[in-house]
């Protein structure tokens, strides 16, 4: 009796086991349904690989890390989407919209996001099809791109934006050598940009009145218009202020010389002619 009640326990600790899907041999609709019933801040026991569609850019390719965000669709399961977090591989760097990839990693539900977590990698792009789109060169039109995102939405492009530091939001850290300040574009004043832990060679000595390039990902972080952390910077100069049109008030004096010199001219060929009568 005794034998019989251990078997059968054994047997009720084995049936999940027995049970499970190794991810290795489920389905791609099988593995993206087990994500989706993972708990909040649980991961599936195994890598898993899935292929599908890149519907979004979450954060555009970083040069400084070698990753780019996106969010792909499996077929059958596009009302499920999975993230790829910080994706990292060959061809990363070049990734669009409605490219096909294979993606390998772990799957988490990370605060109700359900994600490749980071270090996931790239195995392949099975057709790329997507279009790169590549930021503006008018300052001004990418400040007017940025302020028409949505909360929580990014540029799908790096860009550089060039002003001046209008404010210090965070001073210089020493630990980790960064700083928050906000510049103004020319020509968009009253669109301010933020630059979220700005780093770069000097940043420990920018103060106000500064003039710097500032290169990153664009976004709207709950309603503020900013380069994302990571975002890096050089000084640049300042564009000379242009020269002063002929005929302006600058050249008042030369004007009046010159118009004394014609009257007194003109006042001595007058008294010749009356010399002359």
């Amino acid at each position: 009796m005794k034998k019989a009640i251990t078997l059968i326990i054994c047997l009720c600790l084995a049936l999940p086991m027995l049970l499970a899907i190794p991810a290795s041999a489920a389905t791609p609709a099988e593995i993206v349904d087990a994500a989706y019933a993972l708990e909040k801040g649980a991961s599936m026991t195994e890598p898993a690989t899935l292929t599908g569609k890149i519907t979004e850019i979450k954060t555009p390719y970083s040069e400084q890390y070698k990753n780019i965000t996106v969010i792909i669709a499996i077929e059958g399961k596009e009302d499920k989407p999975i993230q790829c977090y910080r994706l990292k591989g060959e061809g990363a760097d070049k990734l669009a919209v409605d490219d096909i990839i294979t993606v390998t990693g772990t799957l988490t539900n990370y605060n109700g996001s359900i994600q490749f977590g980071a270090n996931c990698t790239l195995d392949k792009v099975v057709s790329g099809g997507g279009t790169v789109v590549v930021a503006p060169t008018d300052q001004k039109e990418i400040v007017d791109a940025l302020y028409a995102l949505e909360a929580g939405k990014a540029l799908p492009y790096s860009a550089t934006l060039t002003g001046t530091i209008t404010k210090i939001d965070t001073p210089y850290s020493e630990q980790y050598k960064n700083i928050t300040v906000t510049i103004t574009i020319e020509g968009r004043e009253d669109k301010p940009v933020v630059c979220f832990r700005l780093k770069g060679e000097g940043a420990d000595k920018l103060a106000v009145g500064d003039y710097i390039a500032v290169t990153g990902t664009l976004k709207n972080y709950n309603g503020t218009f900013e380069f994302d952390s990571g975002c890096t910077f050089k000084v640049a100069e300042k564009p000379a202020a242009p020269a002063p049109n002929p005929g302006t008030a600058d050249n008042a004096p030369l004007v009046a010389l010159l118009a004394v010199l014609f009257l007194s001219a003109a006042a001595m060929v007058v008294v010749g002619k009356k010399q002359t009568v």
